[in-house]
């Protein structure tokens, strides 16, 4: 029985021991829940990996596919990437870009693909398409409905933002963002979203590795 249900690590141990067992859908679900309650845990992150890929439902997995420390004491001291470490281990030398890369952040818009939805000159990331659609409908003097609107991945707006484009997150989508961001050392941190841009709204502007309010 979990005590505190904000404890990811609880939840983690919990898909583990799952996974001994060889039930690998209660396993994934536990780290699932581990990775709701804190989706930057990296544990959670490769030992869901490593369940995923090589636990068949009803077989034990091998203790060599997990790694067990204290994470949040030792690995923040040491300033490294759990993840990175782990999967050098396991001779894996391409699963944690792709991993964070295709990473979904959150929503943008587009008319065509040379007029895509921005404030000022900044691309519009939305939390949601729901909020996507309201930011639509208060900016864009275009129906909503001429918009395609689609899911973008973390890899994708990186990729942007090295070749100069300026985005706008909405707090949702920073939040989804700025940690992975972070980990890719880009200096930005938690945003104050209560200020307005020059359209009246409420987003985050980032460009050339900066941030501006």
């Amino acid at each position: 029985m979990i005590k505190n249900k904000n404890h990811p690590q609880s939840y983690g141990n919990i898909g583990l021991c799952y996974a001994h067992l060889g039930q690998k859908e209660q396993a994934l679900a536990a780290l699932d829940k581990a990775l709701e309650i804190d989706p930057t845990y990296e544990p959670a992150i490769v030992n869901r990996i490593a369940i995923d890929e090589n636990l068949e439902e009803g077989k034990k997995i091998e203790q060599s596919k997990f790694q067990s420390i204290e994470y949040y004491k030792d690995y923040p001291l040491k300033k490294k990437s759990l993840v990175q470490s782990i999967f050098q281990k396991l001779g894996i030398t391409s699963n944690e870009d792709q991993m964070w890369h295709n990473k979904v952040i959150g929503y943008f818009a587009y008319l065509s693909k040379y007029e895509v939805f921005c404030d000022g000159d900044a691309c519009v990331i939305a939390g949601s398409e729901q909020k996507m659609k309201e930011y639509l409908s208060k900016m864009s003097r275009k129906d909503v409905s001429n918009h395609t609107i689609k899911k973008t991945k973390f890899g994708e707006i990186m990729t942007g933002i090295s070749y100069g484009t300026a985005y706008c997150f909405d707090e949702e989508a920073y939040n989804e963002f700025y940690p992975l961001g972070r980990k890719e050392g880009l200096n930005i941190g938690p945003q104050d979203f209560s200020k307005k841009t020059p359209t009246g709204m409420h987003f985050v502007r980032i460009q050339k590795l900066s941030v501006n309010d």
